[in-house]
């Protein structure tokens, strides 16, 4: 078996992020969102970048922080 293989990489800015943000105070998690993760990409040549997401049980996602 030799499956296919895809990378996929968004180049998200902090102003494109934010300009969707919810009427939610930053790092509040709004009601009805079961589950919360959090990642850092440590990408040396440009810089690190913080997400942290909360999901609801159906997969809608809301951007709780985001920074680079």
């Amino acid at each position: 078996m030799k499956p296919k293989r895809i990378s996929l990489a968004l180049d998200l800015a902090s102003s494109v992020v934010n300009s969707r943000q919810m009427d939610v105070h930053e790092l509040a998690v709004p009601d009805g969102y079961i589950f919360t993760a959090a990642a850092t990409d440590l990408n040396t040549a440009y810089a690190a970048s913080t997400a942290v997401v909360a999901f609801k049980p159906d997969m809608t996602a809301h951007v709780v922080h985001y920074c680079t």
